[in-house]
């Protein structure tokens, strides 16, 4: 799997460029179960892998050993927030904007029975949309935005791609640096569980040399910190992930 040492935090630093639904997939492509779903199946063939994708919240199954930077992750889009729904319908205005071809020739797009599903990576942002098969990039579109818990994060992905098509600078969404630190640190601890590595073990990595000095491990409290990284971690990788398509991210800060 290319994923990065655990040992070196300094590996994990392209997490920091990821949108919400990239570090979703960096705890998914971790999940054993999920890992042996894809490795059922041929990857690179066209054959409709849908029926396996829905139990994971994906649309097409992805391939685990690829990081979010190395493939495209296309979430459903009624699981995923952060995916534009885009469909054609009757015109209210004159003025009506449209996706340009210079758009979507640097996009990534896969027809399939529901539509048209196109990830599209610029300006350091991740946008995803879905075409309803009804819409055609020729037509004026809409943007389709379901009244449910996630109304605020679909707002927000719908007024990111707006600028991007009318040439506007794009505004900084992203998740909170101190919570990006975290699940980084959540990430990590995974990974080193997973590797097989202590609690302790972990421990030595994670913290500085003078507080392992400071405190004595039967009774530290870097031995609870730990429990509860790994403990987010597996959570996250198991199921959790799917928080992350839906929380609102807030505004400014590093991505």
């Amino acid at each position: 799997m290319s994923k990065p040492n655990w040992r070196i935090a300094e590996s994990y630093s392209y997490i920091f460029e990821l949108a919400p639904q990239e570090i979703a997939w960096e705890f998914l492509r971790r999940n054993p179960d999920y890992q042996s779903c894809a490795n059922t199946i041929d990857l690179s063939s066209d054959e409709d892998t849908s029926h396996l994708a829905k139990f994971w919240g994906l649309r097409f199954l992805a391939d685990p050993t690829l990081n979010a930077q190395e493939t495209s992750i296309f979430w459903r889009p009624e699981i995923c927030a952060y995916t534009v729904i885009l469909d054609a319908g009757a015109c209210i205005t004159s003025k009506n904007i449209t996706l340009t071809e210079d758009i979507l020739c640097q996009a990534k797009t896969k027809k399939a029975q529901d539509g048209q599903h196109i990830l599209l990576r610029k300006a350091g942002h991740t946008h995803q949309m879905f075409l309803t098969p009804r819409a055609e990039i020729t037509r004026q579109l809409h943007a389709v935005i379901p009244f449910d818990n996630s109304t605020t994060t679909r707002m927000i992905a719908t007024s990111q791609l707006w600028r991007i098509i009318m040439n506007r600078q794009v505004m900084q969404f992203s998740i909170h640096v101190q919570r990006r630190q975290k699940l980084i640190r959540s990430l990590r601890a995974l990974d080193a569980n997973l590797s097989g590595a202590s609690h302790r073990q972990i421990a030595e990595e994670l913290f500085s040399p003078s507080r392992q000095e400071a405190e004595t491990w039967r009774v530290s409290s870097m031995r609870g910190c730990v429990r509860r990284l790994v403990e987010t971690g597996t959570i996250l990788m198991k199921h959790g992930y799917r928080d992350l398509l839906t929380q609102a991210p807030a505004r400014g800060g590093r991505k």
